[in-house]
């Protein structure tokens, strides 16, 4: 990447607690680069180097006017895994410059090698630089995310700040305010990490940011937040096929495989569960033909009930939760009172549901999981073998007519059925980053 990035004349340089590339990748490798790349030149650039090198570009998240979280997935000798490569250029914070240009961080760069041994060398800040951005991250995660720092982290802080003691104190006296500049310092002397975080979280009001940026930067603010909205970076997918099918399973090993590249994770089970505590717990059918159908009227009440449980759910919950960058996974989706009508006691015509399900806020992607009737039986008898049929064909014919669904057989090896689910999610995010940026693997 470093070598790419200096072939086609980008100027860079990697910011943070970051001399050894084996650690660092666990979690973000971040980069700061000229602004005059930032965003599409430095986009279509990471683009181009994940597709020479086959890997597969996920996801980009904007989650400042000026940064980046380019993640990527990587597959090397059969094993998998997710780099997050934080990109930015000038520092901008909810629309206010935070006092460190990204040119300040690359005119006094310097040329590292990675201690881990892998012979890789890239460019660092000088000690001023590593410790203002650092500090900055520090407090833009505290505030924002609730996220304290560690001891390596005041570590590193009282390492560059003693190192470079003189040029720090010229930096802070034009960031903060006296008190901003005195919890900072204060932040810096402590022995305790709790005590430095709590210095840390009291340092970001009392930045002395020039007011007469900010009309500019804050309407750019308010733009990219209306952006994020309209263009959600979060990821819906529901699992649907008979009892039997692997749902739970799969569903488990999606968790696992897809989680790392997304910033949170919720499951749920049918509905979003908004009106949860009016209708109950939600919990999975234990006996699902168990019972007679509903009259008519209740059951077009009981999709009608659905229908307002999805669009309340979806605006106050899922879709924040999607603009959030989440992984949001479902076990049975709303189609299934039409598919597995039995299952709900639906009793009102078929039609109706179809058609109150017309305006239920569909998940990205539909995965039919399907096996062998025989398959399915002995992992699950809960129905007779010919429900388990009727229900396959049901679930089978809506795959085929529904532009968003994929089938995937659970009778085979577990891996094998959640890599061929990987690769239905990866050609929905492709898909989406071709039509929203003009990139895909």
């Amino acid at each position: 990447m470093f070598g790419f990035l200096e072939v086609n004349e980008v100027d860079y340089c990697v910011v943070g607690n970051a001399f050894d590339l084996d650690s660092i990748l666990d979690t973000d490798l971040d980069l700061v680069v000229a602004q005059s790349c930032f965003p599409k030149k430095i986009q279509k650039l990471i683009g181009k180097f994940c597709f020479e090198h086959d890997y597969v570009l996920f996801n980009i998240i904007q989650y400042e006017q000026n940064a980046d979280l380019f993640i990527i997935l990587i597959e090397v000798n059969h094993k998998r895994f997710f780099v997050k490569l934080d990109v930015c250029g000038d520092i901008i914070h909810e629309g206010k410059f935070w006092f460190l240009r990204a040119s300040e961080l690359l005119e006094k760069k310097e040329k590292y090698c990675d201690r881990s041994g892998s012979g890789v060398s890239f460019y660092m800040p000088n000690q001023q630089g590593s410790f203002s951005y650092y500090l900055l991250k520090k407090i833009y995660k505290s505030v924002k995310f609730g996220i304290d720092g560690d001891e390596a982290a005041l570590t590193f802080l009282k390492k560059n700040y003693f190192a470079s003691q003189n040029q720090i104190d010229a930096w802070l006296d034009r960031t903060f305010d006296s008190k901003g500049k005195a919890f900072i310092l204060n932040a810096i002397g402590e022995n305790s990490v709790e005590k430095f975080n709590f210095h840390l979280r009291g340092s970001e009001d009392l930045m002395d940011c020039p007011q007469g940026r900010f009309s500019t930067l804050r309407l750019r603010e308010v733009m990219r937040k209306i952006k994020r909205c309209i263009y959600p970076t979060g990821l819906v997918i529901a699992l649907l096929g008979p009892d039997g099918s692997g749902k739970s399973t799969v569903g488990e090993g999606l968790v696992a495989d897809l989680s790392p590249a997304f910033r949170g994770l919720r499951c749920f089970h049918l509905r979003p569960g908004f009106l949860k505590a009016v209708s109950g717990s939600g919990t999975p059918v234990q006996d699902p033909h168990g019972q007679s159908a509903r009259g008519g009227l209740a059951s077009m009440v009981k999709a009608l009930y659905f229908l307002i449980d999805y669009l309340v759910g979806y605006w106050l919950l899922l879709r924040p939760l999607k603009v959030r960058s989440h992984l949001l996974l479902f076990d049975r989706y709303y189609h299934d009172l039409f598919l597995d009508p039995k299952r709900y006691r639906y009793g009102a015509p078929l039609c109706w549901a179809r058609w109150v399900g017309k305006m239920v806020p569909e998940p990205d992607l539909f995965v039919v999981l399907d096996a062998s009737v025989e398959t399915i039986q002995s992992r699950k008898a809960e129905v007779s073998a010919d429900e388990t049929r009727r229900q396959r064909e049901r679930y089978l014919d809506f795959a085929e007519e529904h532009p968003r669904c994929v089938v995937v057989r659970t009778d085979q090896k577990l891996e094998v059925s959640i890599s061929q689910v990987r690769g239905a999610v990866r050609k929905v995010m492709s898909n989406r980053l071709l039509k929203r940026r003009g990139l895909n693997d």
